[in-house]
């Protein structure tokens, strides 16, 4: 529980790291001696006597210097801001990719372990089925290492024309 509040502040205090850990280190002292005198304190009673986390960060951030917490803010939404640009460019690419097979390759279905060969017949006519079972293959035990080998057999079949390629898969 007191490791839980302490992480709510922890994530709500936009100040440099240094001065995160001392704050935080002085909180946890308090918090720490208020449940030694009343163990049986729950969250409500920790947010009743330090507030509740916004309310607690928003009282130690007041003890920073107010550049220093704008500077933090800054690089935080900076940070934030890659983030949603690296998974936007991320989307696109698996977007992009998943068309490009699609429209090239057909129907790309990627099974681990066992299988019934009669769900087969509900597959489109222009696809490849990738069979792995994790007992057999272990450098593809993943579900990485399975679409990874799985993009790299695709590839090689598509440029190559050699179909032979295609692990324990059938064309269709």
């Amino acid at each position: 529980m007191k490791e839980q509040y302490l992480d709510s502040v922890r994530a709500l205090l936009d100040c440099p790291q240094g001065e995160r850990e001392r704050l935080l280190s002085r909180l946890g002292q308090a918090v720490s001696a208020y449940l030694e005198d009343a163990p049986e304190a729950g969250e409500p009673e920790l947010a009743a006597n330090f507030g509740t986390p916004e309310e607690c960060a928003a009282r130690l951030l007041e003890e920073c210097d107010p550049g220093a917490v704008a500077a933090e803010r800054r690089k935080k939404k900076k940070r934030h801001r890659i983030t949603v640009a690296v998974l936007a460019v991320l989307l696109a690419v698996m977007v992009g990719i998943t068309a490009y097979l699609w429209s090239n390759g057909g129907f790309v279905v990627i099974r681990l372990g066992e299988y019934d060969p009669s769900d087969w017949e509900n597959l489109p006519p222009n696809h490849v089925i990738y069979d792995y079972d994790n007992e057999y293959d272990s450098e593809y035990s993943t579900i990485g290492g399975v679409l990874l080998e799985a993009v790299k057999s695709y590839f090689s079949t598509l440029f190559c024309g050699d179909e032979s390629d295609v692990p324990s898969g059938h064309g269709g």
